[in-house]
């Protein structure tokens, strides 16, 4: 398989080679790009930037009147794939924390793949994943996924790639905002509203939002509310301070799977961060200080099988994340982007089994006090970007890190962008990314291990973007090639599970992505992505494809979408292996009352198809859900 990728790769960069060379048309305007500020930490395009970067706009994420971001972005990112469980909510049992999958990096909760919300690091201390279910729609102007290492930049948890979360304070002087409300199958509500209010310098938003769902299996009810603030103010012309803030209080129930359900398996899981950031944007350079703090509070009952005892216990969770993040991007020379950076965290987490009789023990050893670790960790990074003769932009980047607990290491990257002509453009890119081990992974449950090293993977990239048929038509198309090692996994060792550094993944796969728009009120879009594994893991489905048609007719709008999947793993254990192939329909219609206000509804799996994600777990058949949108 190997040979086989080197050998296609060759083939179409001698191919895009070869066209350049006998186009002429000079570089004209930027066509082929999209100011990003994920992929580099400063607001570059996006055909100068070696990585393959998804953005999802505000009307996108808008259309699907979705409270979860999760959903939208499965739809919309080729190779992204996230463990969604039931009608609303991940929950955090059983390997269902909204694991994320990216080319077959990830998959349950063990965080290969870092979220970001406006650049703010969402994971925290003891496990180490963040919460999916905090991913909320509120108040979102844009979302950007790199698929692909980003350690450089970012880190540990970056290793499979980034999501950036970008949230808005709106433009305009005065107050404005919106709410939205939804109820269906299931007894599901979605509430949600948000204001903003600006005035010259100063700007701010707040918003609250509430979702419950019974499920739609019994011992499967979910309950949501959080709340976000954010207030900003432009010291001067160049320099400007923010601050923000998010609280969310989640409550679900695991009812086990069908064959063996679960009784009283309950998670109170609360979750916050804070961040004041001064950010500075001169002539010849640009950058942020950040200050942040995330804490969570986990209370989960385990439950008991259908004969059995209720336990008495729960386990409890203390954890947190402490940071900052240093950078400044500077302009050396003409068309050059160099940024210095410097990152420190402080990574706390308890954990202990609280009895009915008031005493705690060890989630490992009742014979032993709570589990109670940290760890530091800080890290300098440098990243050179350079505009050559109009046309290409070489990018290089290395990162130095310490981890208190598992050592030092160096992280490399690299790669080319070529325009081809103001139209297309062709990217190569080889670089590194790790994971450190979270304080679950080296000290909480069985099979605990303190001598964990970090995982580590290469990936090496193709890539190539073009515009069609007078900017009607955008193609976007990649072939990767990734190598890990290190990767942690449960071996039987002395007659006791432990964790251990024996996996290895050997992934390779293309990803297309295109959008047309037929006429001013039709379009189509569609993404494919195709994953080979020579090492499964669960969550990352072999072929992975969605197309839906946008149709607009006065106040009338309607989004009809249809996802294939195949050749997806529940289950890898040796001799039990289990796959899932599935088609889902999902469909939208909104009807434009007035300027103010709309009503909606949205069906998912119109189909009525039967499938899991996570073995043993059957998603919901039909689920339709009608609400109504207001802005003021």
């Amino acid at each position: 398989m190997k040979r086989l990728f080197s050998t296609i790769l060759i083939t179409l960069t001698s191919t895009f080679l070869l066209f350049a060379n006998n186009n002429q048309e000079a570089i004209t305007g930027a066509d082929i790009s999209e100011v990003v500020i994920t992929g580099n930490r400063e607001y570059i395009p996006s055909n100068e930037l070696p990585a393959a970067i998804t953005t999802i706009d505000r009307e996108s994420i808008e259309s699907r009147f979705e409270s979860s971001l999760l959903t939208t972005v499965t739809e919309q990112v080729p190779g992204f794939f996230n463990t969604s469980r039931g009608v609303m909510g991940y929950g955090v049992s059983t390997g269902a924390a909204g694991g994320i999958n990216i080319r077959g990096i990830g998959g349950t909760n063990s965080a290969q793949m870092l979220v970001l919300i406006d650049g703010h690091p969402q994971y925290a201390g003891l496990m180490g994943h963040p919460i999916a279910d905090a991913y909320h729609s509120l108040g979102v102007e844009k979302i950007e996924v790199v698929r692909g290492p980003a350690s450089v930049l970012y880190g540990s948890n970056a290793m499979g790639g980034v999501m950036n979360i970008i949230t808005g304070n709106g433009t305009e002087n005065g107050f404005s905002g919106s709410a939205r409300a939804a109820y269906g199958s299931y007894g599901s509500l979605q509430s949600q509203a948000g204001v903003s209010y600006n005035n010259n310098r100063f700007s701010s938003n707040g918003g609250i939002l509430y979702n419950r769902s019974n499920g739609h299996r019994e011992n499967m009810d979910f309950e949501q509310i959080q709340g976000t603030l954010g207030i900003g103010y432009e010291l001067t012309d160049h320099y400007s301070i923010s601050v923000n803030a998010n609280l969310a209080d989640i409550e679900s129930r695991n009812p086990g799977t069908v064959s063996a359900p679960i009784f009283n398996n309950q998670a109170d899981i609360s979750r916050g961060n804070i961040s004041v950031s001064l950010d500075n944007r001169n002539s010849r350079s640009s950058g942020s200080l950040m200050l942040f703090h995330n804490f969570g509070n986990h209370k989960i009952a385990d439950g008991n099988g259908e004969n059995e005892a209720e336990l008495s216990y729960v386990f409890r969770s203390e954890d947190a994340l402490s940071g900052i993040n240093l950078y400044e991007t500077f302009s050396l020379f003409e068309d050059n982007h160099t940024t210095f950076g410097f990152d420190w965290f402080h990574v706390y987490g308890k954990g202990w089994f609280a009895h009915d009789d008031g005493t705690i023990s060890s989630p490992w050893n009742k014979s032993l006090p709570a589990v109670e670790e940290s760890s530091n960790e800080f890290a300098g990074y440098v990243n050179f970007n350079q505009r050559l003769f109009d046309r290409i932009t070489f990018s290089a980047g290395l990162r130095f890190n310490h981890h208190s607990i598992v050592g030092s290491k160096w992280i490399p990257q690299s790669g080319i962008t070529y325009d081809i002509d103001a139209h297309n453009n062709l990217k190569l890119m080889a670089g590194k990314g790790y994971r450190n081990p979270t304080m679950k992974d080296m000290f909480l449950f069985p099979p605990q291990n303190p001598d964990l090293k970090p995982e580590e993977l290469v990936n090496y990239e193709l890539g190539y973007s073009g515009i069609f048929a007078d900017g009607k038509l955008k193609i976007n198309a990649n072939l990767f090639h990734i190598d890990a090692k290190n990767i942690i996994l449960v071996q039987m060792i002395d007659g006791r599970k432990r964790n251990m550094n024996s996996g290895e993944l050997k992934n390779s796969g293309m990803e297309l992505a295109a959008r047309y728009k037929i006429e001013k009120n039709i379009s189509v879009s569609g993404n494919y992505s195709y994953l080979y594994m020579k090492y499964p893991v669960v969550a990352a489905p072999q072929h992975k494809l969605y197309a839906d048609i946008d149709w607009s007719c006065g106040k009338f709008r309607a989004v009809s979408g249809m996802q294939y999947i195949a050749g997806l793993y529940t289950d890898t254990t040796q001799g039990a292996e289990k796959q899932e192939n599935f088609l889902l329909w999902n469909a939208r219609m909104v009807y434009q009352i007035s300027d103010k206000t709309s009503i909606f509804v949205k069906g998912e799996n119109l189909l009525n198809n039967k499938y899991e994600i996570n073995a043993g777990y059957p998603m919901p058949g039909i689920t339709v859900m009608s609400g109504v949108n207001l802005s003021f």
